[in-house]
């Protein structure tokens, strides 16, 4: 029976951002449970990761109620690694409430937790979570790092290629509206100080430049921004 619920854990963790294997449909609050009791230390170490994208998605119930639904010795275990949580949420961007939320949490049930968790993983000596199991400061960082902030690295770093490339289809598109495919590549080229050639400087001159002067204008600027408001 404990194997088919660890392999049913394991499942559900893809889930939340700790993809040991692959999903199932568990309530969040179960699946923090069952992390809890595992003896397996990559498990243990999943639970901050874990906790951050319950927090994030708004999936968890009440940080209380959460603890109320663990066995007694789970329970300290808990607030143990909500702490480390608290602490390796500032690394996540936007991430204040949940920070709050469990400080606050936390100041509740078990005042000066916080503090004394900070001094225990700033020593990066082997924390011990009771029943006789212990957690690696380094590795919880580790494992934070490579599923949580790295995560976000990348989604901001694609979401700034997906601006810049929009930005671009947009430049492209007004272009194109005022100017013909022959202006656009002649404007590209005095833009890139490429030689023109003699027709090529002429039409530039009576045809091209005196539009891009018309865009500078800002009488016509501020008729342009006062019908598109």
């Amino acid at each position: 029976m404990e194997s088919i619920n660890r392999e049913l854990l394991l499942h559900d963790l893809e889930r939340f951002g700790y993809p040991l294997v692959h999903k199932n449909e568990t309530e969040p609050a179960e699946i923090i449970s069952a992390m809890l009791q595992s003896k397996e230390g990559r498990v243990l170490e999943g639970v901050p990761v874990v906790l951050t994208h319950m927090l994030l998605k708004k999936s968890l119930p009440a940080l209380e109620q959460v603890e109320d639904s663990l066995q007694n010795s789970m329970q300290r275990r808990f607030r143990m690694l909500a702490a480390i949580t608290c602490m390796f949420l500032f690394w996540v961007p936007d991430s204040q409430a949940e920070q709050k939320m469990l400080r606050d949490y936390l100041k509740k049930r078990e005042p000066g937790l916080l503090e004394n968790i900070k001094a225990r993983m700033e020593s990066q000596e082997s924390m011990n979570i009771g029943a006789g199991l212990s957690v690696d400061p380094e590795r919880l960082e580790n494992t934070f790092k490579n599923y949580v902030v790295s995560q976000f690295m990348n989604t901001q770093v694609s979401m700034t290629k997906k601006l810049d490339s929009e930005r671009e289809k947009q430049f492209q598109a007004a272009l194109s509206i005022l100017f013909t495919e022959k202006q656009k590549q002649i404007l590209f080229k005095v833009l890139e100080h490429s030689t023109l050639t003699k027709t090529e400087r002429e039409y530039y001159s009576r045809v091209v430049k005196p539009r891009v002067k018309a865009l500078k204008n800002a009488d016509l600027q501020l008729i342009a921004s006062s019908l598109l408001s």
